[in-house]
């Protein structure tokens, strides 16, 4: 284990998979998924990759029969699509959820989605950023609407990052 490497794919897809609940567990639900052509080309080009380096590859265990046949996701994304009606999503652009009963723009007021599930579908890259990016808007948007100000700390301190001048140095919590 110790010269192992654990790689993970981050493509496009169908966007057909979906979440269960099942007992109490949250089941991957994604028929064809395992032949689906661009998991199949991502896969072999991993593999490639690591063949050519010396390397034995190993297919996802997760994906075995012994694991429930289901898939690592990181980032599931949809269930809650972000559109400007409620006949095109579940959510509007400011991350409130439509009311149907107050016509194709009236939302549910103070009920938000602001994580994954606003996103409609993969976007190819990691979608951190997205989702936080969309998450702040509808904290931003949400505090103009009740006419309260975000207020932030001008003494906050910096973020703290690692640094390693060398590779024989000690790791250092500050610049």
């Amino acid at each position: 284990m110790s010269r192992s490497q654990i790689l993970y794919i981050v493509a496009h897809d169908d966007a057909s998979g979906r979440l269960r609940l099942q007992n109490d567990h949250v089941i991957v639900d994604w028929p064809g998924y395992s032949d689906a052509p661009e998991r199949v080309r991502a896969e072999q080009k991993v593999k490639a990759m690591i063949e050519s380096m010396g390397g034995v590859f190993v297919g996802n265990p997760f994906a075995m029969t012994a694991f429930g046949g289901n898939r690592i996701i990181a980032h599931p994304l949809g269930g809650c699509a972000m559109g400007e009606t409620v006949e095109k999503g579940v959510v509007a652009p400011d991350g409130r959820v439509f009311d149907p009963t107050k016509g194709p723009t009236g939302v549910h007021d103070g009920l938000y989605v602001c994580d994954g599930a606003a996103v409609p579908s993969a976007i190819g890259v990691s979608p951190l950023l997205t989702i936080t990016a969309l998450a702040e808007r509808a904290m931003i948007l949400a505090a103009e609407q009740l006419q309260r100000t975000a207020r932030r700390r001008r003494d906050a301190p910096r973020p703290v990052r690692d640094v390693c001048a060398n590779k024989n140095a000690a790791w250092s919590s500050r610049e």
